[in-house]
């Protein structure tokens, strides 16, 4: 007994001893001082720091930045980050690594980037690895913004995030989607713009806080650059700013007080006004201001700018420039083309006094973020997949452009499967020689027992058929099919560069896909939910790689690579001199022969076949007219590619060149009225897999944009080519639910912009709207629906007034309903509502802003099952013709009598 108590009390202690070396060991080790090797995370996309959460964007970059210190013995690691999503648990997620070598009493920022693939992304994890030391871990959340919320990140080593950017709403400010006829419901991605959140999400960092990539940009919708020294600046962050507007963003220079900050940037060759000083404003300039922007029923001396100077930089605009607002040798707002992106001045600084609280701000910054727009991208692609919560996700990525041209590159010959009567006369064909066959013969010759020799000869000799007419069909060559989206702006010398490439594999191996362009970030199209993908971002200025991306023989996988190029002096359209009789040209300045060159203007498609490099071209090959909105086949047939370009380099005409042109095309709110379109068989900036036995086909289309097409308008509408007026531009700027109580909604705002190529004293608007009943598919229409209304704004009081609207539908449903009244049949209750507002006289003058003939109008609908199917634009004499209601199952209107319209 006394010697079990002695052991028993021997273990405990034991125990104890074994407890507090290790758990009190750990205990110390986390209060004790830092070790000689630490890690701090941080982003400029940071909503907090500590613990820190990322705003982001589903489809774009986001950048991390890790700060080491290394006090100790020189070390060598492995820095992963890796983006997660507690939706899916099974599926493996990218990581993006980079190698980080750190000597002793080393202080070093080294730039992680990563894609967020999916919407639902919501952490990041960071680890740091190596041999000789304790490995290193971070994580944080992640935050993706809705697809209306635009993105503003402020560039300021001070206090200043102009964090009142958050609290302003109205039309204009947030991101416009995609007109379509999605319904508008509470739920839906088209609904709630502008309204339920801030439209606007301003984001903070310092400048030394600028990525060393323009891919870490790539989330944000505009970069304000406030109140720090340019001078500041080093080489890096300044080809970051320049590639970031290249590729498609807007950079935003406020001006003020301080003019020499900005004239001797080294980005002053982008600004789109010369500075040549400052000072208090003028009286003119203030009015201006206050009366574009601040312009209310009720006004206070701070609504009129007043109880503090406006110091404003002095400057003339810069040839090629668009003036936004004020005048050519005093400009207030201007932007300059630059790349497929923007480049804006402001020469006041909205965080100083007068403006610090004035009502003017929403206005003002709705109407810097007009000419701001993203390009098109060639964006993720979701694969189908079996699990019931992807459901959602690939519906919603099925139907979009990208995928198109996904399925397009996808038909090949190496991917089609024989015909089922081929592989059922094989199995016929093996089965009869396996056992008749083989039968008679053994017995013919009565040496049955050599069957277990003749069965394995038959099924290797069908097996070695089977493998050889498989061959003939996949073949034995590595394939890859190449597509290049560049997009600019007119006489640009830099562009954004879209690279698709798909991949065919003639057997199971690897292979690294990099790019000989050092701007390039490769991304992978996930199309199995347990592949691992692990993409390399060196720290010098070298592309990303995917290495060892693995292939199943005759299978395929595809990549995506985002870059900026450069196109030297540029594409643009020009007119001739008197020796060319004025007519419409085009100059190509960069190094690559186009080939297909159209030019769109208006409802003009003026083809031009090829341009050679560093030659320009008058000589108009198709010259197509019509008033249709979509060009796409029109630009296809104009082009020629079947002649201009070999058919077997691009893999076949009949869906590649529609796809790509679809995915410049469609949705494109940066696409102004006039662009041109070009093709050429090589690749601008271009992926590769390092091996030369590839049969590679490219494919790139260049879409240059038109901003100032005055003169070409002007050219065209010469002689013969007289029909060519300046188009009618309508944009959606947000949407807005008006509930009615807590769980119900009362219809919607829908606010939309006009731009009108000159003042007219006659303005139709028309819109068709629905009542869709969704949400009830038994019930009909009860008839309380109240008949929707357009709402103009007013520039010249500031406000919103009703506009005389009238429904072109109400007489015949009238009359129908009375009919089905006396022959005691059910109502017929509207379902469609064909609204014509005209605006003439005072009220058309009143609705034009001048002097770009800018009008807004809104369209108030009073049920949340009501949505707008479409709006037009149309000024003079024009008419609609008056839709006739469909009659009512079952019932029998007398003759001469108006049909009774349907319920829903």
């Amino acid at each position: 007994m006394r010697f079990f108590l002695r052991s028993t009390l021997r273990l405990t202690l034991l125990c104890l001893l074994i407890f507090s070396v290790f758990f009190g060991g750990s205990s110390r080790a986390q209060n004790a001082a830092p070790g000689p090797l630490t890690m701090d995370v941080s982003s400029p996309l940071a909503l907090t720091q500590k613990p820190l959460s990322l705003q982001a964007r589903a489809g774009r970059w986001i950048p991390i930045a890790v700060t080491f210190s290394n006090t100790g013995e020189p070390i060598k690691g492995t820095l992963n980050l890796s983006l997660k999503t507690a939706t899916l648990s099974n599926r493996n997620p990218t990581q993006f690594f980079t190698e980080v070598d750190l000597p002793t009493n080393a202080r070093k920022r080294v730039w992680l980037y990563g894609r967020v693939e999916r919407d639902d992304v919501d952490t990041f994890e960071i680890t740091f690895q190596g041999r000789g030391f304790k490995g290193l871990k971070a994580d944080g959340v992640v935050q993706v913004a809705a697809p209306e919320t635009r993105l503003v990140l402020i560039i300021s080593d001070s206090d200043e995030k102009l964090s009142f950017l958050s609290g302003l709403k109205g039309p204009g400010l947030g991101l416009s989607t995609p007109d379509t006829n999605t319904p508008n419901y509470p739920n839906s991605p088209n609904a709630n713009i502008g309204s339920n959140a801030a439209p606007i999400r301003p984001l903070g960092a310092a400048h030394d806080f600028i990525p060393s990539r323009w891919i870490g940009l790539d989330a944000v919708d505009l970069v304000v650059l406030q109140d720090f020294p340019h001078s500041a600046l080093t080489p890096v962050q300044v080809a970051t700013l320049k590639n970031y507007a290249a590729s498609g963003g807007a950079i935003l220079a406020l001006g003020g007080a301080n003019w020499q900050r900005l004239s001797t940037s080294p980005l002053a060759d982008l600004w789109p006004v010369v500075l040549q000083s400052s000072g208090v404003a003028s009286a003119g300039d203030v009015s201006t201001l206050v009366n574009r922007f601040a312009r209310f029923p009720v006004m206070n001396g701070a609504d009129k700018l007043g109880g503090a100077p406006v110091v404003a930089s002095r400057g003339v605009l810069r040839p090629g420039a668009r003036l936004l607002l004020g005048n050519a040798n005093a400009p207030i707002f201007a932007v300059n083309d630059y790349g497929a992106g923007q480049v804006l001045i402001s020469s006041i600084d909205p965080t100083q006094p007068p403006f610090l609280g004035w009502r003017g701000h929403p206005r003002m910054w709705a109407d810097i973020f007009r000419p701001t727009a993203r390009p098109s991208q060639i964006a993720t692609v979701g694969e189908s997949f079996s699990d019931e919560e992807d459901y959602q996700y690939n519906q919603q990525t099925a139907n979009n452009a990208t995928s198109g041209l996904l399925e397009a590159l996808k038909s090949s010959k190496q991917l089609k499967t024989p015909p089922v009567s081929v592989i059922a006369w094989f199995l016929a064909l093996y089965v009869f020689f396996l056992v008749p066959v083989n039968y008679v013969l053994l017995r013919f010759f009565d040496r049955r027992e050599l069957a277990w020799l003749t069965i394995p000869i038959i099924v290797l000799a069908f097996s070695v058929m089977s493998y050889a007419a498989a061959l003939r069909i996949k073949g034995t060559a590595i394939l890859t099919r190449q597509v290049n989206l560049v997009q600019t702006s007119d006489s640009s010398k830099a562009a954004r560069a879209d690279a698709m490439l798909w991949l065919f594999s003639p057997r199971k191996t690897t292979y690294d896909i990099s790019s000989k362009d050092s701007q390039m970030v490769v991304g992978d199209y996930l199309s199995d939910s347990n592949l691992a993908v692990s993409i390399r971002e060196p720290e010098e200025n070298q592309a990303f790689a995917l290495d060892a991306a693995p292939i199943n023989m005759w299978d395929w996988r595809s990549f995506v690579g985002h870059s900026t190029t450069n196109l030297k002096g540029g594409v643009r359209a020009i007119v001739g001199s008197s020796k060319q009789n004025g007519k419409i040209g085009i100059q190509n300045l960069s190094p690559f022969d186009l080939k297909g060159v159209v030019l769109v203007c208006g409802n003009r498609v003026l083809g031009f076949k090829t341009v050679k490099a560093g030659s320009t071209s008058f000589r108009i090959d198709s010259d197509k007219t019509s008033s249709g909105n979509q060009f796409s086949a029109r630009i296809r047939s104009a082009a020629k590619l079947e002649s201009e370009l070999p058919k077997n380099q691009v893999g076949g005409f009949e869906t590649i060149p529609d796809k790509l042109l679809a995915t410049a095309l469609t949705g494109n709110a940066s696409t102004p009225p006039t662009f041109i379109t070009a093709w050429s068989d090589r690749s601008f900036a271009g992926l590769t897999i390092g091996r030369e036995d590839a049969k590679a086909q490219n494919l790139t289309l260049l879409l240059v944009k038109i901003e100032t097409d005055a003169p070409i308008r002007a050219a065209l509408s010469k002689g013969r080519q007289a029909s060519a007026p300046a188009a009618t531009t309508l944009k959606r700027l947000s949407v807005e639910t008006l509930p009615l109580s807590q769980n119900k909604q009362a219809g919607s705002l829908t606010t939309y912009e006009v731009q009108l190529p000159a003042a007219e004293n006659r303005i139709l608007i028309y819109a068709k709207l629905t009542y869709d009943n969704s949400y009830n598919y038994g019930a009909q229409n009860t008839g309380n629906n109240k008949t929707p209304e357009v709402q103009f704004f007013d520039f010249s009081k500031g406000v919103w007034r009703a506009a005389s609207t009238r429904d072109l539908d109400f007489q015949l449903i009238a009359a129908a309903n009375a009919q089905a009244k006396k022959q005691k049949v059910p109502y017929s209750h509207p379902t469609n509502w064909n609204l014509l507002t005209v605006l003439s006289g005072d009220s058309a003058r009143s609705a034009l802003l001048k002097p770009d003939n800018r009008m807004q109008f809104r369209v108030r609908t009073f049920h949340d099952e009501m949505r707008i199917q479409s709006v037009e634009i149309h000024s003079g004499n024009w008419k609609p013709k008056i839709p006739k209601p469909e009659a009512t199952p079952g019932a029998a209107p007398a003759p001469g009598t108006p049909p009774i319209s349907a319920p829903y």
